[in-house]
This record gives structure tokens, C-alpha cells and sequence, in this order.
């Protein structure tokens, strides 16, 4: 299944949309594809592709559910979520042939696909996705802040010590620096994904995009962010650890 987010915003940095439920022998592998961004103005503009590989691990009928994906609407100022139709499929049995192969007749054309021959396709462009998620992150800071050279200093700093960035930022909020606390927020939402290891439950990865979404929309367009809001942020990312 190939999602499609496209629009204004940021969509370098955006959450993944997600698979709405867990199906028993139902495998699904998410990846980054292709993206296609570009200043308008003072604005992000373009697409950006998502790939869920749905491989069975047994015959039978599959409802998967629907794929979600939640952003934040600075035209109406809330948040919003979009989704598809229910997907749902028939895996065939041990009596399918192995292997991948058409039947034609005067009707249909379907084509059946091994599990094992889809994964090594997704293992083998695996690479290429994640050099291409990795420069378009490094550009798009790049355009964002002039240079690179403060991001690795932050990144070396974070791997040396432990930095408690949720206090940072609440102090941060305190003395009304706002550029301060978007900047240590952000540090302390990554953190929090990263402390799941992997692992994120649907309803944790929308709010970590809800948030996401509302950092970055300060950031870049909203203006100025109240003491209030800054500390309701930071409540609810100190909220998200598992």
C-alpha cells in the first residue's frame, strides 16, 4: 500500500501515518519513499510517499483496518486526521504456487508474490530510503539554520552527557524564551520516541505527531508561543514516556 502526504508544512520531519490496528499474522513493514519538497516563499511545499508492505503469514481473509495520519491545520488552527477506506484482502493457501507468477484469463490478471521474494525487494532498497531520509533531514537543516555545524555540536553533546531537555525547556518557558524551548521540546520529544525503542503504540505515535507538528508550527509560521502553551507542551511530551 502506497500513502501519500501532500501539501504545505513540513514534510521533512513529519510522523509516519499508521496502520490503525495489530492483525494476527498480519506482518506489516513501514518505510520512507520518495519526496519531492520545495520552498514557496516562506513555506515547505510537496509530497512525500509512505510504503506499508502487508505480508500474510498464513491464508484466509485480512481486515487490516484503515491507515491514519494526524497533522496540525494552521489555516483552522486545530488538529486534524485523515484516513483511507478499510483495507482488507484474501491470502491464498498452501495450494498456491510458490514464487511470483501471473494468471491471465479472460477476465482478471493477478499476480501472486512469495513473502520472502517482497521482503528481499524492501531489504535491498533499504539503503537507498534511508540515504535519501538522511539528506533530505541534513538539507532541509541546512536551509533552516544557514549550517550544519550547530546540529552536530548539539548531537555530540547528547551522545557525551545525559541532557534533561524536558527541564531545559520548561525552564526555558520561565523566562519566556520561546526560541529556547522549541529548540530543547523538540530535543525532548525525540528523546521520548527514542526511549520506546522502536516499539510505539498507535495512540503514542499520533500525539507524538500532534505535537511534533505544533513545535514546527511555531517555529515556522505561527509566531510568538504562550507561557501557557509552552508548558502544556512540555506536560504532554514528559506524558508520552512508556
Amino acid at each position: 500500500m502506497t500513502v501519500t502526504v501532500e501539501g504545505t508544512g513540513n514534510l521533512v520531519t513529519i510522523t509516519k501515518p499508521f496502520l490503525e490496528k495489530e492483525v494476527p499474522g498480519l506482518k506489516v513493514l513501514p518505510e520512507e519513499g520518495e519526496s519531492t519538497i520545495q520552498l514557496d516563499g516562506a513555506r515547505l511545499r510537496g509530497s512525500k510517499k509512505f510504503v506499508f508492505t502487508l505480508v500474510p503469514e498464513r491464508g484466509g481473509d485480512f481486515n487490516a483496518g484503515r491507515i491514519k495520519f494526524s497533522f496540525f491545520n494552521p489555516d483552522g488552527g486545530r488538529y486534524e486526521t485523515v484516513e483511507t477506506k478499510e483495507i482488507s484482502f484474501t491470502a491464498k493457501g498452501e495450494g498456491a504456487k510458490a514464487g511470483a507468477r501471473y494468471d491471465t484469463d479472460a477476465e482478471d490478471k493477478k499476480l501472486d508474490l512469495d513473502p520472502l521474494y517482497f521482503v528481499l525487494i524492501v531489504l535491498a532498497v533499504a539503503g537507498t530510503i534511508v540515504f535519501v531520509v538522511f539528506w533530505e533531514r541534513k538539507r532541509y537543516r541546512l536551509v533552516a539554520h544557514g549550517a550544519d555545524q550547530g546540529v552536530e555540536e548539539d548531537a555530540k553533546q547528547d551522545a557525551a552527557v545525559t541532557v534533561d531537555y524536558a527541564a531545559e525547556a520548561l525552564d526555558a518557558a520561565e523566562r519566556g524564551d520561546s526560541e529556547g524551548f522549541l529548540r530543547a521540546a523538540e530535543k525532548a520529544l525525540d528523546r521520548a520516541r527514542r526511549e520506546y525503542a522502536g516499539s510505539i503504540p498507535g495512540d503514542a505515535e499520533s500525539a507524538m505527531g500532534r505535537i511534533k507538528e505544533e513545535i514546527y508550527g511555531y517555529k515556522f509560521g505561527r509566531g510568538s508561543i504562550a507561557v501557557e502553551d509552552m508548558k502544556r507542551i512540555i506536560g504532554e511530551i514528559k506524558n508520552l514516556k512508556p
